[in-house]
């Protein structure tokens, strides 16, 4: 008579269940761990970096470690119970720090074997970088729709002016920058100008004495076009920003057109096939790039959002590109509006934004974002913040 052996496989299956089942469990807790400690060590990057900013005091460094570090936990991290520890040396432009985090990891499976947690830690160690020569090329948009009024009040003012309020310098209302100015109307223009002057000043505050920062400016409108060569001296660059004009601001004028990807792609060629690396002869690039972000050209060039194959073949070489962008502020029921902008008005911060090296995008259109978006592009290209190790 043969035996019925079904049931012992039905033992021996279900016993061999049982470690499957733990190692599965052991695999998840591994992997939360693993979550759990990248995502501890990001919290643990931005508050060293936090600390160490030229704006935070020397006095307030800890607190705002531990307030940045604080403030990047989720509820599932503060579950670890981490611990921050940061030690600094240095002070003012020349300071670093040494910080560190331990955390117990809540584990799920590997309760059933006794243990419910699994000990986490990192380290980083950061630094200001100091010292070095800089090439800043400020790339200005030139085309005459940076000549809108720059807030609704003004808006307001121009449309009793030259009885409009958009695409003023088209068709039959040209509107002069004179006129604008002398009603006491503030253009986008005005705003571009007086907040890259700025920047240029905040860079210029921490400046170091064995730094060499030199500036080159050029407009963006039909064609590209320098108006001042790189240079050294503070004073010139500053003042032909303070100088710089529209491209044609009159009837059609073909000067007035926004061929910005074209545009790029000439700027371009007047950068080093490289980055540098912040010796004399040799110093890092940055291109910041202020515009709308719209192109148009009547039958040259189609009205949309610009190309971005220049921006990746700079950015390929190594050289850091900043976009701020400079948002229409949307008209509805305006015709000009309605018929050139509406269609692409979406997409217009998108493509700057890839245009932009990662986190150096910034978008405004209200005099105090624009102001705020220069001030925080100032603070990156001033405190060439970076984690050593």
């Amino acid at each position: 008579m043969l035996q019925d052996k079904s049931g012992n496989v039905a033992i021996m299956f279900a016993l061999s269940l049982i470690p499957l089942m733990l190692a599965i469990g052991m695999a998840v807790d591994v992997t939360k761990v693993l979550s759990t400690r990248v995502q501890l060590q990001d919290a643990l990057d931005a508050a060293t970096l936090a600390a160490l900013a030229e704006y935070t005091p020397d006095d307030k460094r800890e607190q705002v470690a531990h307030a940045t570090f604080k403030a990047s936990l989720s509820p599932e991290l503060q579950a670890a119970s981490p611990k921050l520890s940061i030690a600094f040396n240095g002070s003012g432009s020349s300071r670093s720090a040494v910080a560190s985090f331990t955390a117990s990891a809540p584990l799920a499976f590997a309760g059933i074997l006794g243990t419910s947690t699994m000990d986490v830690s990192g380290q980083t160690t950061a630094g200001i970088e100091v010292g070095g020569s800089m090439d800043i090329s400020l790339w200005l948009d030139a085309s005459a729709s940076m000549g809108v009024a720059a807030t609704e009040k003004d808006r307001d003012s121009l449309q009793k002016i030259a009885g409009c309020a958009f695409a003023c310098h088209m068709g039959s209302k040209p509107t002069s920058m004179d006129t604008a100015h002398s009603a006491g109307v503030k253009l986008r223009i005005d705003l571009m100008k007086q907040n890259v002057q700025m920047l240029m000043d905040k860079v210029r505050e921490v400046q170091l004495e064995e730094q060499v920062v030199r500036y080159s400016v050029a407009g963006m409108s039909r064609n590209f076009e320098p108006r001042l060569a790189m240079t050294d001296d503070f004073t010139k660059a500053k003042n032909a920003v303070a100088n710089f004009t529209l491209s044609g601001v009159v009837h059609n004028s073909s000067n007035s057109a926004s061929r910005l990807t074209p545009s790029l792609s000439e700027g371009r060629a007047t950068l080093p096939a490289q980055n540098g690396d912040g010796t004399k002869d040799r110093p890092r690039q940055f291109v910041v790039i202020v515009s709308d972000g719209m192109q148009f050209d009547w039958n040259r060039i189609s009205s949309g959002p610009i190309g971005n194959t220049p921006c990746e073949e700079i950015k390929a070489r190594g050289i850091s590109v900043a976009v701020i962008q400079l948002r229409y502020v949307e008209l509805k029921g305006n015709s000009a509006f309605e018929h050139y902008v509406r269609p692409h008005f979406t997409k217009l911060g998108p493509a700057l934004e890839k245009c932009a090296s990662p986190g150096m995008f910034y978008s405004a259109d209200s005099p105090e974002q624009i102001q705020k978006a220069f001030a925080e592009l100032a603070v990156r290209i001033r405190g060439a913040l970076r984690l050593m190790n």
